[in-house]
């Protein structure tokens, strides 16, 4: 790992049943993981499923590189969580 970095684990993944994803949540949760999001998706209409909302700016991939380092994201709208 980087020295500064945070390890960054995918909560919500499209592919995932929701029992799946929130084993993620809670294991992100109990050893203060950053929580990310993917659609995973194969195809258009599954792009943007479940997208990661990032808490500054991401206009570069020094900036993505930099919020996922510092764990300033998060899913944003998480299934396993809603209920």
């Amino acid at each position: 790992m980087l020295r500064g970095a945070r390890p960054v684990v995918e909560v919500e993944n499209g592919r995932n049943s929701l029992a799946e994803n929130r084993l993620a949540v809670d294991l992100a949760r109990r050893h203060g993981l950053t929580a990310c999001a993917g659609s995973d998706a194969h195809t258009l209409s599954e792009l943007g499923t479940h997208p990661t909302h990032f808490l500054s700016p991401v206009t570069c991939l020094a900036d993505l590189t930099s919020a996922l380092r510092c764990g300033a994201c998060e899913p944003a709208l998480s299934r396993a969580e809603a209920v």
